[in-house]
C-alpha cells in the first residue's frame, strides 16, 4: 500500500532528521494513534520520496525485534507505546509457540 521495501532508507519524520533507531523512535512516539504524517525516504539508488501514513497503534504498533541467545526463539520483540510508560516487551517466546501450534494467524513481523 505505502511502497516501502527493505531496500528503503527512512530518513525523517515529519521533516525531522532521523539518523539512527533511537532518534526514529523519539519521534514516532510524538505521533498520537490515528494520525497523519510524513516519512522522507530514500531509495537503495539515492532517489528521495515522499510518503504520507496514518498511525494505527491497534493493529500496527511499532516493535523492534532485539537479536537475544537467551531466548528459545532467538529474538526478544519490544512493542514501544507513545504513552507514558515507553517501551514494553510483548508475548515471550514460549507463548508464541504455544500460540503456533494452536494455529494462530500471528505471524512475527515488525510493523510500524
Amino acid at each position: 500500500m505505502y511502497s516501502l521495501a527493505s531496500t528503503n532508507f527512512l530518513t525523517h519524520v515529519n521533516n525531522v532528521p532521523t539518523p539512527d533507531l533511537d532518534a526514529f523512535l523519539r519521534e514516532v512516539k510524538k505521533i498520537g494513534d490515528n494520525e497523519y504524517f510524513r516519512l522522507k525516504v530514500m531509495t537503495f539508488d539515492n532517489v528521495p520520496w515522499v510518503a504520507t501514513m496514518k498511525k494505527n497503534e491497534h493493529y500496527f504498533p511499532t516493535i523492534e525485534y532485539v537479536k537475544d541467545a537467551t531466548d528459545p526463539l532467538g529474538w526478544r520483540k519490544i512493542i514501544h507505546e507513545c504513552e507514558e510508560g515507553g517501551a514494553r516487551e510483548e508475548m515471550a517466546s514460549e507463548e508464541v509457540e504455544a500460540d503456533n501450534a494452536q494455529g494462530s494467524d500471528f505471524a512475527a513481523v515488525a510493523k510500524l
